[in-house]
């Protein structure tokens, strides 16, 4: 079990990376095609794709009458509304304050998951869950961010729920669906609805303009973030529980944090040092706080 929660640690810590890879690239995208356009290209894209996969292995019926409610809003929320959000928060604010304010995901997460089970959350994940908000926080310059928050900086804010929403159900879940079929069905609802919701941004996107470089960001954006990254982060929180595994979550931002520094010039204050050091330490408790037995039970697969 030890190195089954191990390799769910390298997974979470894989879809992190790749999804701070995420924020500067598509930073470098929008500068010659309209966020919501590229969004619809990649939703169109994988709804093909995923539909497909569908129309082949017909997931769904391999999922309990009673979860198939549960499958089909995890679609609109782990992929319709949060890439959605996502592209219009990013145009509008840093790639660095997006990724912090996305990372707050946890908190919905841990927070739905208690409510649903109808348990109080444990002291470590409390402990972690607030010194990696405080985090965030410190990172974005103090308390006050929230009531001068831009647009961008509140669409941001609602994508982290969304994702939130999504790992919560995702946990509840409880490995009662396969991970290749959930992923196959969450895809092509979030696809469609996202398709559908692009559809004037792509009629009115001049695509002689696009660069040949947003064009490789595009093609980059529908396997990996999507893809890998949803893959490698859903079967983490089946091996490793939503409580240890949505805290690495904090870590994107930093991630983010230096890849934009690198590529777009985005200079780290002594705040946002303070604060991903924050970060980390509440990612620390969060994660490997408790018991060895706790740890253990943790790795252990939900009860069908």
């Amino acid at each position: 079990m030890r190195r089954r929660a191990g390799l769910g640690l390298l997974a979470a810590l894989g879809s992190v990376v790749v999804w701070a890879s995420t924020y500067p690239l598509y930073k470098v995208a929008y500068r010659s095609i309209d966020p919501v356009a590229f969004m619809g290209v990649r939703y169109l894209i994988v709804a093909a794709v995923a539909g497909v996969v569908v129309a082949r292995r017909r997931p769904m019926r391999h999922v309990h009458r009673r979860d198939r409610r549960l499958v089909l809003v995890a679609g609109l929320f782990g992929y319709g509304f949060l890439e959605f959000f996502f592209a219009l928060g990013l145009e509008r604010t840093t790639a660095t304050a997006s990724a912090v304010l996305i990372a707050t995901h946890p908190i919905v997460a841990v927070g739905m998951l208690a409510f649903w089970q109808r348990r109080r959350p444990g002291r470590s994940e409390v402990v972690g869950l607030a010194v990696g908000f405080a985090g965030v926080v410190v990172f974005l310059g103090g308390v006050a961010v929230f009531v001068r928050a831009g647009a961008g900086d509140l669409l941001s804010l609602l994508t982290g729920v969304s994702f939130g929403v999504y790992g919560a159900i995702v946990a509840r879940l409880g490995g009662r669906v396969r991970d290749a079929d959930l992923l196959a069905i969450t895809l092509l609802v979030g696809g469609v609805f996202g398709s559908v919701v692009a559809m004037p941004a792509l009629l009115a996107q001049d695509w002689g303009a696009v660069r040949p470089v947003a064009w490789g960001v595009a093609a980059y954006a529908c396997v990996f973030p999507v893809v890998v990254g949803v893959f490698l982060w859903g079967w983490a929180l089946r091996v490793r529980g939503v409580a240890r595994t949505a805290p690495i979550g904090f870590l994107e931002p930093l991630f983010a944090g230096a890849l934009a520094a690198a590529f777009l010039g985005e200079r780290p204050s002594l705040l946002n040092v303070a604060g991903a050091s924050l970060v980390i330490a509440g990612v620390a408790v969060a994660t490997f706080g408790g018991t060895r037995d706790e740890l253990v039970a943790v790795a252990e697969p939900a009860p069908r």
